[in-house]
């Protein structure tokens, strides 16, 4: 117990401090700021709300148990709304509340960030008409409040809330079968088969300008005069950035298609497990221990995404820098090695004759210099 508390703490702290930072570089640097990356900040809100509510109620309950969360009114059993007293028209748990309605929409983001990407890549001339940032921040709006009415039949009747003792977490009852099927046809499997038709499109159209440009490079190699020779890996970088642009998208478009791509590879993997144990939910059968890890993989996605961001895209490792202040560290202790340099380096000398002094550069001195311009 201890120690899944202690891993849902870390990537509680983690995931807070990480999706903060995306969205600070994407509201801050002028590179990020574009329609798309409006999902993206979605995304981490969604992320964070796991990180924020769900999973320290995660940790309160591994290390307090059943007894604490279930008969505390105000931890697992509050926000009911009263008919008239003593009445309650329904009721839901804080964690079930915000945990899975954040899941879905976590999902169906996913699913709105590949048919964006899909959109500028492979109907780029639709992609101003149907992406402002009126229509983005609308669509992100309308992904929560679809996630929160996909919910709303476990509080109203279809389902039930209680303390799940293999996730040491409140949810809705597994043991109701139909409602857990009907969680991850709309919660999972309606927004991935979005998500496969997106990148698959994707990856169909950059192979087919891959081939374009290949095939355009060997004729090319053809041709005997040295001239193409000498220029050739310029030429082919010319031309794939080209025929990228005239194919209506960028070389950046498609590394940060490939990002999304993987933070989808790896929010299912995270997934899938707890997936199939709400599909399936035989707790007697399956250890303890594999609910735990499958739960610590859940939640330790919402970690994961900055990382990964960070690790595979320039553009953000950048706005990381930009926000961490680290650009501007640089930036100091080259201006204070040339400053170094020029005073130093550069001596006057009186030739005592009334005329001007003249420069005279010390030996000593060129080697800091030298070593200040080719280290950056």
């Amino acid at each position: 117990m201890i120690a899944t508390a202690v891993l849902i703490g870390l990537a509680a702290v983690l995931g807070t401090f990480g999706n903060i930072l995306i969205i600070l570089a994407v509201c801050c640097v002028r590179t990020l700021r574009t329609c798309g990356n409006i999902f993206v900040v979605n995304l981490c809100l969604a992320d964070m709300i796991v990180t924020v509510f769900v999973d320290p109620m995660n940790v309160l309950g591994a290390c307090a148990g059943r007894r604490f969360l279930m008969n505390d009114p105000v931890l697992c059993e509050w926000g009911r709304v009263i008919l008239r007293p003593g009445k309650p028209l329904f009721h839901y748990s804080t964690t079930p509340h915000y945990h899975y309605p954040a899941c879905m929409s976590s999902m169906w983001n996913m699913c709105a960030i590949s048919l964006n990407r899909y959109i500028l890549i492979c109907r780029p001339h639709l992609y101003p008409t149907i992406y402002t940032v009126k229509s983005s921040v609308a669509c992100c709006l309308f992904i929560w409040v679809l996630a929160h009415l996909l919910h709303m039949p476990n509080h109203i009747g279809w389902g039930r809330n209680r303390f799940n003792e293999e996730y040491y977490l409140c949810s809705f009852d597994m043991v109701v079968h139909s409602y857990s099927v009907f969680y991850i046809m709309t919660g999972v499997i309606i927004p991935l088969v979005g998500v496969l038709f997106g990148y698959t499109a994707i990856f169909l159209k950059v192979r087919s300008v891959k081939l374009q440009i290949r095939q355009h490079q060997k004729s090319l190699a053809r041709k005997k005069s040295s001239v193409l020779h000498a220029g050739k890996g310029d030429g082919a970088a010319h031309l794939h950035k080209k025929r990228s642009q005239k194919a209506g998208f960028t070389v950046d478009d498609v590394k940060l298609a490939k990002t999304l791509f993987a933070a989808f590879l790896v929010f299912l993997i995270c997934w899938l497990p707890f997936s199939l144990f709400v599909l399936a939910h035989e707790p007697a059968a399956i250890p303890r221990w594999v609910y735990v890890l499958a739960i610590i993989m859940a939640h330790g996605n919402s970690a994961v995404n900055p990382i990964l961001y960070g690790v595979t895209n320039e553009k953000f490792r950048e706005g990381y820098r930009t926000i961490l202040g680290l650009n501007r560290r640089v930036e100091d202790r080259m201006s204070t090695r040339k400053d170094a340099s020029y005073g130093h380096g550069v001596l006057p000398t009186d030739t005592g004759s009334g005329a001007a002094p003249t420069i005279r550069v010390t030996p000593s001195h060129v080697a800091p210099f030298h070593q200040a311009n080719t280290a950056f």
